[in-house]
């Protein structure tokens, strides 16, 4: 009378009931009290037991959990890298602004500094007299005359005389090109 299946033989229970001394009818009715028991339990423990079904679907839910996650972390790993390219960028422009000013820097320093040595050369040489190149004696060319045919100097001589009296301070080039060793 008793049906299920409940992981054991209920009829052999039945009869070593019997055989210790229990009756047959109470023998039963202690198996039929044993089964609902049972029953109960079985009815709750499958209400909150996992199942083959669960677990394929807990799988598949994993699985997309997974390529999620993977997804996030493959584009926080692209826009990880596209902040570095940038900073490198950066970091790249920023180099070459400092060169730029340290280049201005060492131009600008040499310059000034070729500046004052020239400028120091051109002080120290405008008390001495420079010497005056050789000159050529003077062609003989008859003296200019105005239309009245009277001479514009009495002669050449006068001439260098009052070219040599201004006090010019011009150093000649040749000796421009000694001073800063090019001749």
């Amino acid at each position: 009378a008793l049906r299920g299946s409940f992981g054991f033989d209920t009829h052999e229970m039945v009869e070593k009931f019997a055989g210790a001394g229990f009756g047959r009818e109470r023998a039963e009715g202690m198996m039929r009290a044993m089964v609902g028991v049972s029953r109960d339990v079985l009815g709750r423990n499958e209400a909150t037991l996992a199942t083959k079904a669960d677990f394929a679907h807990l799988r598949s839910e994993l699985q997309i959990l997974e390529k999620a996650d993977f997804a996030v972390l493959k584009s926080d790993l692209q826009l990880i890298e596209k902040k570095m390219e940038t900073n490198g960028a950066n970091l790249y422009t920023e180099m070459e602004r400092v060169e730029n000013r340290v280049i201005k820097w060492v131009i600008g320093t040499v310059g000034t500094s070729v500046a004052l040595v020239l400028g120091f050369i051109r002080l120290s040489m405008g008390d001495k007299k420079t010497p005056e190149p050789p000159q050529k004696p003077p062609a003989e060319q008859p003296p200019a005359t105005n239309s009245g045919g009277r001479r514009f100097m009495e002669d050449e001589g006068d001439r260098q005389d009052e070219l040599s009296s201004m006090g010019s301070k011009h150093i000649p080039p040749h000796e421009v090109k000694k001073l800063i060793g090019l001749g």
